[in-house]
């Protein structure tokens, strides 16, 4: 594989169809390679592509977002290393930003991926920022005086919110 060098860094491109893609699947289109971590054809990793996918999930416009929300389903739920430790930033600025889609998608049976898992991803992140505690309280703020009509999603957003709360306890004494 050709290496090219960047500010004295050897790197290599990563394609195996493109020598001239950079990245790894950064020759495809990316709902394409969105469609072949659903199916199971590739894995997900901290790469680029993936990266792509999950800034879809938090800045694309609605109809994006859906449409990459199974691909994001299969992340949180294969995700390791790397890749699990930024996840949880995700969750965070979906949250903020597309108010409680996570939650619907969670809560109406849409993921797989279980509502404890997605709490975790989520703890783990705010335990790691400078102040855990107000991060904590604003992001449950955000989740629970969201207005919802329907008494099962309040119970979801109750539930939910208290996931994240004993999470965040665990991870704090670990």
């Amino acid at each position: 594989m050709g290496g090219f060098t960047v500010f004295g860094q050897s790197q290599t491109s990563d394609s195996l169809r493109n020598p001239n893609s950079q990245y790894y699947l950064t020759d495809l289109n990316l709902r394409d390679v969105a469609q072949l971590i659903v199916l199971d054809s590739i894995q997900p990793t901290d790469n680029v592509v993936t990266f792509n996918i999950l800034d879809s999930i938090v800045d694309g416009n609605e109809s994006t977002r859906n449409y990459f929300a199974e691909a994001f389903d299969v992340i949180l739920n294969e995700s390791d290393g790397t890749l699990s430790e930024v996840l949880g930033q995700y969750c965070i600025r979906s949250i903020y930003y597309n108010q409680n889609e996570l939650l619907d998608w969670l809560s109406s049976g849409r993921f797989k991926t279980s509502p404890e898992s997605v709490a975790q991803f989520i703890a783990y992140e705010l335990v790691m920022n400078s102040n855990p505690e107000k991060e904590k309280k604003e992001l449950i703020n955000k989740i629970i005086y969201y207005p919802v009509k329907k008494s099962s999603f309040i119970e979801f957003q109750k539930r939910f919110v208290n996931l994240i709360d004993e999470e965040f306890k665990r991870q704090l004494e670990e």
